[in-house]
């Protein structure tokens, strides 16, 4: 299971405002120090009744411009449940603690989390498993947002019928990247030589080790999305907007997927959210109503007044995935992520004389700094383009095709 990306960086916030909350009083402008600086816990942990390896992350609050570590590496970190069953967890990477053996939170069953750090013992409340639910479907519509022309994604879920049902949404997006100006071949510049008649080099041309010319970029959501079932007839909630999507957005330029993830929570861990995104409101922080610090499940053994930031939530999960292109919508293709300008220069020109650069020495320049890319070359023509435009890995995390794609 991948960590969550969105409770990341949400905990990140609440960590700088629990800071300034500390030591800076609301004001215009901030200075960029702190003051009684406190070291805090940091702690993202989610256990879902899905079978897998179950992950959880651990990092501490550090002061700004710290050379020390914000991950916590020398933990003990103990999962127990409510027969006796304890799952123990070990350190990965990036703070990142790993359970020895893949397991799934159980119906009638509840759990503690348990962490040992530098002495101190930090234990969570018991959370049991809510109640599980599916999500019906995820769809798009045209939509309009801040006066900006789009498209919205929203999602249908269907809880228990006798109860209020709580949710928390998430997502991966995924989408084709195709670069513009791309070429199989690649340049290199050998043999340089400084003469009484300028520099002379050789162009070698070589073909290209490795697919840059379609990627596929994955990028995982940002905010909190919480929803229920409390102020809706039935068991169901509808229309849950989930992603906004720009018509000009270049990410729906080839084709666009997204993966939505929906966790079924208790209502503590839906209050803990709903506080975390009134915090994570710029607004709300710079008004002078602060609500203070975000009070989680887990406390110190020894000093219950420590300010741990985090929650240790039990949640069912579910997800479903949609495909979907631009043209579906009637929408003009969104232009590149970039300017594609093509620089076409020519090895002949070696000379500034004539109140034009020297060409010959500025294919070095762009070349050797990895500046521009190789769109086409014809003796003495070079197509130079900056390698965003030639080269998708410049801009997507992967130029392999995902296990879950459709064209």
């Amino acid at each position: 299971m991948k960590l969550k990306e969105t409770y990341t960086n949400s905990l990140k916030l609440i960590a700088v405002l629990g800071i300034l909350f500390l030591g800076i009083s609301c004001q215009d402008e901030i200075p960029l120090e702190t003051f009684d600086f406190e070291t805090l816990l940091v702690v993202e942990a989610t256990l879902t009744d899905v079978n897998e390896i179950q992950q959880i992350k651990l990092s501490q609050t550090v002061e700004l411009n710290s050379q020390e570590s914000a991950y916590i590496d020398n933990a003990s970190v103990v999962v127990t449940a409510s027969n006796g069953q304890s799952y123990s967890y070990t350190y990965d990477v990036d703070g990142v603690y790993v359970s020895t053996e893949a397991y799934a939170a159980q119906q009638d069953l509840t759990y503690t989390l348990t962490i040992n750090v530098n002495g101190k013992t930090y234990t969570s409340s018991a959370q049991s498993l809510p109640a599980t639910a599916q999500i019906d479907s995820v769809f798009v519509e045209p939509a309009v947002k801040n006066d900006v022309q789009g498209l919205q994604i929203f999602v249908n879920s269907t809880g228990s019928s006798d109860q209020v049902n709580y949710f928390r949404y998430e997502y991966d997006e995924t989408y084709k990247v195709i670069a513009p100006s791309h070429s199989d071949q690649d340049i290199d510049i050998q043999n340089l030589d400084n003469t009484v008649n300028g520099f002379e080099y050789d162009i070698v041309i070589t073909e290209r080790e490795q697919e840059e010319r379609v990627c596929y970029n994955t990028a995982p959501s940002f905010g909190i999305r919480i929803s229920s079932t409390s102020n809706v007839t039935g068991a169901s909630v509808n229309n849950v907007p989930v992603r906004f999507i720009a018509n000009t957005d270049p990410i729906i330029r080839e084709r666009y997927s997204i993966l939505v993830k929906q966790y079924s929570q208790s209502i503590e861990a839906n209050s803990f959210y709903r506080i975390l995104n009134d915090f994570g409101n710029l607004e709300s922080f710079l008004s002078q109503n602060q609500p203070g610090f975000v009070v989680g499940n887990i406390n110190n053994e020894a000093d219950e007044d420590e300010n741990i930031i985090g929650f240790f939530e039990v949640a069912s999960y579910t997800e479903s995935r949609i495909f979907f292109n631009y043209e579906d919508f009637n929408l003009t293709r969104p232009d590149y992520f970039f300017e594609c300008e093509e620089i076409l220069l020519s090895y002949n020109d070696n000379s500034a004389q004539d109140g034009d650069r020297n060409e010959r020495n500025f294919i070095i320049q762009l070349v050797n700094s990895d500046l521009y890319t190789l769109v086409n070359f014809q003796f003495p023509e070079v197509t130079l383009v900056r390698p965003e435009c030639g080269d998708c890995t410049t801009i997507a995390n992967s130029n392999e095709i995902p296990e879950f794609w459709e064209e």
